[in-house]
């Protein structure tokens, strides 16, 4: 095997590993609150979506709970990602 190679072969693997780890951190939206998501961009309220939905307002409230309590988990996984103690924890042998 060529350094070439080898170079190749340890950057799919540390790409791999970092695909994972973006993949374990950032759950995906349900169906559900994707729907009720794209309700929400339109403007309409948490009783028009419920009863387009075919659904309760209180289910309609706890799926968008569910996108924001995501998006804060995701904008805090970034953020310790790029603070200095995370730049320096990574650079450590």
């Amino acid at each position: 095997m060529t350094a070439r190679q080898v170079q190749l072969c340890l950057w799919r693997r540390l790409e791999a590993q970092r695909t994972q780890q973006e993949d374990s951190r950032d759950p995906a939206l349900s169906r559900r609150e994707t729907e009720v998501l794209r309700h929400l961009t339109t403007g309409q309220e948490v009783g028009a979506i419920a009863r387009q939905l075919s659904v309760s307002e209180t289910a309609v409230t706890e799926h968008i709970r569910s996108v924001f309590r995501k998006a804060r988990a995701r904008v805090e996984a970034d953020r310790a990602e790029t603070s200095p103690q995370a730049s320096l924890e990574s650079s450590e042998p």
